[in-house]
């Protein structure tokens, strides 16, 4: 299976039947993945393990499940992504949209610009004409070197930048006014046919690429759908799935470490508030946005049961909270617990070592449980 053999970009299907039941045998069940979290666009209904997923969904693919990670407005699709540590969200649209932005004041924003979104309203971050992008040109890969800092921008076509010319997969340096080549494709031996429709730094900080049709470099062959990373000089597979379903493009990706998962918080000092209230001083939860105190009462021979929380208490590492008085023989419980915007983390370990029960549907801050990694 040799890329001379599906050079043609604007024939994706025909090339990916010719190489797919190779790959098929190179593929890992389940899918090759590396310690981190990929959120994929794709540019057609995707159906992946058994669930379907329209162009407007993010997905999110952790230890090859797929799940949805956000939902984006009917009819738009997106060209380029890029996610934030805060958790926001940054893309190019593959095709010109109309948003809405703070005040519910409506923007119309083309694939050469670029958006930011919370996921409820939307903002720009770049006006592609102000910045001298060709109208002609749909950017199809964008991320950060650093957050926030310079960006790296791929685009579909070849273009020239402030007298430079670049690839449809290269990768652009952006500081300011200026256009620098961050990532030379063709001294890495990428096809000249090809095009690089998506880009990200994995956690370790090596640049990780997608393609837009099946490709050799070196002596692997790596299919349209599958992460390739580039480190020290070699290309090697960052996520492949064999069951990739022919004929959806992947457009663009974020990756997010999966051992940034927030842990418990540390030590706690506990002292009496008044009245029945509790002051706990704590360290805080070690990749941690924000933090909950969770806590119930059982009879000392009971099993835990968290009845109450207060969320959003901050980082500040202390808290007063009041769980009321126990009743004879019983005895109040409490956990802080950290989080980000999208886990909660370890409750902790219990006398076996065993992971304590999560709170369920007890208050806003419940999130999805996300145990193991390390923070970063």
């Amino acid at each position: 299976m040799r890329s001379t053999g599906c050079r043609d970009r604007n024939d994706r299907r025909r090339c990916w039947r010719a190489c797919s039941a190779a790959a098929l045998l190179l593929a890992c069940a389940p899918p090759c993945l590396a310690a981190a979290r990929y959120y994929l666009a794709v540019d057609v209904p995707t159906r992946l393990s058994g669930t379907d997923y329209p162009p407007n969904r993010l997905i999110q693919s952790e230890n090859g499940a797929y799940t949805e990670a956000l939902a984006l407005p009917e009819g738009l699709q997106l060209g380029a992504l890029h996610r934030g540590d805060d958790g926001t969200w940054y893309f190019s649209p593959a095709h010109a949209v109309r948003l809405a932005g703070p005040g519910a004041r409506e923007r119309e924003y083309e694939a050469r610009d670029i958006v930011a979104t919370d996921g409820v309203q939307y903002w720009p971050l770049l006006d592609g004409g102000d910045a001298g992008l060709p109208e002609e040109a749909r950017i199809d890969a964008l991320f950060f070197e650093t957050t926030p800092g310079p960006l790296v921008l791929s685009f579909d076509i070849p273009v020239t930048l402030g007298g430079t010319d670049f690839a449809p997969s290269d990768l652009v340096l952006m500081d300011g006014s200026s256009f620098s080549l961050y990532w030379d494709a063709a001294a890495r031996g990428v096809p000249e046919e090809a095009n690089l429709v998506g880009a990200a730094l994995d956690p370790a900080g090596d640049l990780v690429v997608s393609f837009d049709i099946p490709v050799t470099l070196g002596a692997a062959d790596y299919l349209p759908g599958e992460l390739v990373r580039w480190s020290q000089g070699t290309f090697s597979s960052a996520f492949r799935d064999g069951s990739w379903p022919e004929g959806s493009q992947l457009r663009d990706f974020a990756i997010v470490s999966s051992g940034a998962n927030p842990q418990e918080a540390g030590q706690f000092v506990v002292s009496r508030g008044p009245g029945s209230s509790l002051h706990l001083d704590y360290t805080p939860a070690c990749g941690a946005a924000d933090h909950a105190v969770y806590w119930g009462m059982s009879p000392i021979a009971g099993a835990l049961a968290w009845t109450n929380s207060t969320c959003g208490i901050g980082q500040g590492g202390m808290v007063d909270f009041n769980p009321g008085t126990p009743p004879v023989g019983a005895f109040v419980y409490f956990v802080v617990v950290g989080y980000t915007a999208e886990h909660e983390g370890s409750y902790g370990l219990d006398s076996a070592d065993s992971q304590r029960p999560e709170a369920v549907a007890i208050g806003t801050c419940d999130l999805p449980l996300a145990i193991g990694g390390t923070c970063p």
